[in-house]
C-alpha cells in the first residue's frame, strides 16, 4: 500500500510537471494507435503500476475537407508495458527513464542513418557531467533523479 501511494504521488507529479514526456511517451511508444491525420493535444497518466502505464490521450482527428470531413476530438486510452515487472517505486522510475533514454537513442540512430550525423543522446546527472558516479548505465542517471528523489 505504501509503495503504490509513492506511484501515486509520482503519477501526480508527472501529470503536474512533465505534461511533454507524457506525450513523447503517447507519440513514441504507442504511435501504432493513431490515424495518419490524428494530432495529440494532450496526454494524461491515468495509472501507474509495477507493470507499466496507461495514457489517456486528447487528439485531434484532421479529416479532409475536399471531401467534406470536418475534424474530430477524441479521447482514448493506450497502455504500456515495461520491459520486466517491478517491484520497487525505484525500479518503476528507472523504467521510464529507460523509456526515454531508449527512444532517444534510437531517433538519433535513425538520425545518422538518414545522414543528419551523430548526435550525443543521454540522459545524465549533474555527477554524471563532472565525472563522478552517475547511473549504472551510461546516459541512464541513478534512482530519484527524475524526480528529484521522490522515491
Amino acid at each position: 500500500v505504501a509503495q503504490q501511494r509513492l506511484l501515486d504521488r509520482g503519477m501526480a507529479l508527472m501529470n503536474a510537471q512533465f505534461g511533454t514526456l507524457l506525450k513523447f511517451y503517447a507519440l513514441r511508444h504507442a504511435r501504432d494507435a493513431f490515424a495518419p491525420t490524428e494530432e495529440l493535444e494532450r496526454a494524461t497518466l491515468t495509472q501507474l503500476n509495477f507493470e507499466g502505464l496507461s495514457l489517456e490521450c486528447d487528439t485531434i482527428v484532421f479529416g479532409d475537407q475536399v471531401l467534406g470531413r470536418e475534424m474530430q476530438r477524441r479521447r482514448w486510452s493506450t497502455s504500456l508495458v515495461f520491459d520486466a515487472p517491478c517491484t520497487t517505486p525505484e525500479q518503476v522510475e528507472d523504467q521510464l527513464v529507460k523509456m526515454f533514454a531508449e527512444s532517444e537513442a534510437a531517433a538519433a540512430a535513425a538520425d545518422v542513418e538518414e545522414g543528419g550525423g551523430a548526435a550525443e543522446v543521454g540522459v545524465g546527472s549533474a555527477a554524471e557531467a563532472d565525472g563522478g558516479e552517475g547511473g549504472g548505465a551510461r546516459g541512464v542517471p541513478p534512482s530519484g533523479y527524475l524526480w528529484g528523489g521522490l522515491f
